[in-house]
């Protein structure tokens, strides 16, 4: 079975909200009856289907009625919508069947049974949202009402958020305000939630109500409970619209954005994002979440424009000059990446996410000491944020400080034990170390934080690979491809491992898939010449050697090693070597194995460096 994709939950959720508008659009167009079943198993899904369908009936001059089923009084659905005074302009939205009362709840089935021909001769337009076992249960209590039905559509769960990258993840820190909203949640909840109970619903306190509902839709979004925060923000959204303030929808808005975005509903978030925006042209957070989702799916360009446009607006907005600079990040563009964070942090010296854009852009140039030095600052402004410890665990790595980068993951551990990137960096260490129990160990808690990384499953892959465990090494880099088809360590991984084991065609394919989704792996070029010269194919081989010499002069020791080898060049490829074994980037298991240095293995001072390591 395939696993849906979150774009792929974005397209279903469109589309089956489009099929039942189509449907009440016909019905309303030549006057007859509808009856549409709407199955859900998750009341985000349910309200933001109604929600979205709302919308698009309001443009048609209809007004949605909610009709809940809360006892016997309201069991005869039937009967009571052909009593509603406006029919003509009117769609109901019928929920709670079961709350229908009787014998095991069964009021509501029955009427509807009983007094089906209505809904024809009222010419009544209704959805009925309805859970599995509700859908279960009509065709049983109800036949003839089943048979009468127009259309079922089925609402997928609510799709499991998902990290698309840590990079991703450090964008949306926008504000230290909004960082804020991570500290004493729980207090601050409970705090606004009894306040709102000493507020009666009048109309002296529907503005003091509103702001409380979006406060706190602000803090369960802290704490990712998605349902919750859509469900006040909605509420929000309602009031700000009888008190008819601007800035509270604007808010909603941009808070449903948020959330789309964290669970991959792309489109809505670009939909909320924009309707934000078109309410308060100059507000900057519109647009800084915006310029995520585009950064997101890759839209690098529209991205730039956006958080351009937000520049323009309000020169002294900090997020788009942050928001450029990861962008330029990603595409490469590291002097304007550093010239985008160093204008963020000039405008505020606070601001973290700047910092630590500065200081992965160091990284990416070599510029070791600045780097550290940029997530040190980070760290110091706010010691509590994972992601700055990460990042400076990762760059200790990279130097061969391991001591110090194991601290430095464990620190982010301290703060969120859950968190997959620490875990993968502790286990790629311990791998490294020649450590495969305490590597396995934390690959699985990576999973337990996030079921779906493929880097732990590649590490998984590799220290299976690295100690001779060939089928379970193979199952785990296919298992993190299965997630992510494009992570390129995987394939990569995964040919090195089939070279390893003789399986040649596979180990070629490998090399060839890593190569087609980055062409700048020096690394799979120079796997993939090793598989020509093992079958005489010297030509093709020469011809990857040259494309690698472009590109392999920045890859660490170990990998330079592995052309060095390749290209015949002994001396080099030894020297090398015993730089990478004493920055430990490399388990000593795995260079006895490695298909990429065959060339030297028979020298007696590769032996040596492997006994000395």
């Amino acid at each position: 079975m395939t696993i849906p994709t979150q774009l792929e939950f974005d397209e279903s959720f469109e589309e089956h909200v489009a099929i039942l508008y189509g449907e009440l659009e016909q019905a309303i167009k030549w006057d007859r009856p509808s009856i549409l079943l709407v199955v859900y198993s998750s009341e985000f899904i349910r309200a933001d289907a109604e929600d979205a369908l709302t919308a698009e009936l309001n443009k048609l001059g209809q007004t949605v009625i909610q009709y809940p089923v809360s006892g016997r009084d309201a069991a005869d659905i039937a009967l009571n919508l052909s009593q509603y005074p406006d029919i003509e302009h009117s769609v109901f939205f019928v929920s709670g069947l079961q709350w229908g009362g009787g014998e095991d709840g069964r009021n509501a089935y029955h009427a509807l049974n009983y007094r089906r021909e209505y809904f024809v001769d009222y010419r009544i337009r209704v959805v009925f949202w309805v859970t599995e076992e509700e859908a279960i249960a009509l065709p049983n209590c109800a036949p003839d009402f089943w048979a009468f039905r127009h259309r079922v559509i089925e609402f997928f769960e609510l799709p499991t958020p998902k990290r698309t990258a840590e990079i991703e993840d450090e964008l949306y820190w926008a504000s230290n305000e909004e960082r804020a909203l991570h500290q004493d949640t729980d207090s601050k909840i409970a705090f606004r939630e009894a306040l709102l109970k000493d507020f009666d619903e009048t109309k002296e306190t529907l503005a003091a109500r509103a702001e409380l509902l979006d406060s706190l839709a602000s803090l369960y979004w802290a704490k990712c409970d998605y349902e919750k925060s859509a469900d006040l923000w909605r509420q929000t959204r309602r009031l700000a619209e009888r008190l008819k303030d601007t800035r509270l929808r604007v808010n909603c808005y941009t808070g449903l954005g948020n959330i789309y975005r964290t669970i991959g509903w792309y489109k809505r978030a670009i939909t909320a994002f924009q309707r934000a925006s078109e309410l308060d042209p100059a507000f900057i957070p519109a647009y800084t979440g915006l310029g995520i989702v585009h950064r997101i799916l890759g839209r690098y360009d529209e991205a730039i424009n956006v958080y351009q446009r937000a520049i323009n607006l309000n020169p002294n907005a900090i997020s788009p000059y942050n928001g450029l600079g990861w962008v330029f990040l990603v595409l490469g563009r590291h002097d304007e990446a550093l010239s985008s964070f160093k204008h963020a942090v000039e405008l505020d010296p606070k601001y973290i996410s700047a910092w630590n854009g500065l200081g992965k852009t160091y990284a990416s140039i070599g510029r070791s000491d600045e780097a550290i030095a940029s997530f040190c600052q980070a760290i110091k402004l706010d010691p509590s944020y994972p992601f700055s410890w990460n990042s400076l665990g990762n760059i200790l790595v990279d130097l061969g400080n391991t001591n110090d980068a194991i601290k430095a993951f464990k620190e982010a551990i301290k703060i969120n034990s859950k968190n997959a990137p620490s875990w993968n960096g502790l286990g790629s260490i311990y791998a490294c170390l020649g450590q495969p129990g305490e590597a396995i160990a934390a690959f699985q808690h990576a999973l337990e934080g996030e079921p779906q990384s493929a880097s732990a499953y590649n590490g998984l892959g590799f220290v299976y690979a690295s100690h001779g465990q060939g089928a379970e090494a193979i199952a785990n880099y296919l298992k993190a491809i299965e997630l992510d088809a494009k992570f390129v360590p995987a394939h990569y991984n995964l040919g090195k491992l089939y070279n390893y084991l003789e399986q040649d065609d596979e180990a070629i394919i490998s090399f060839q898939k890593a190569i087609k989704l980055d062409p700048k792996s020096g690394n799979a070029y120079v796997s993939l010449a090793a598989c020509y010269q093992k079958r005489g194919k010297s030509a093709e081989a020469e011809k990857l050697i040259a494309i690698a010499r472009q590109l392999i002069e920045k890859e660490k020791e170990y990998y330079r090693a592995l052309f060095a080898s390749v290209c015949g060049k002994t001396e080099g490829a030894l020297t090398l070597l015993n730089s990478a074994l004493n920055k430990k980037q490399v388990p000593l298991a795995w260079v006895r194995r490695d298909p990429d240095l065959e060339r030297v293995r028979d020298d007696p001072r590769f032996t040596a460096l492997l006994a000395e390591g």
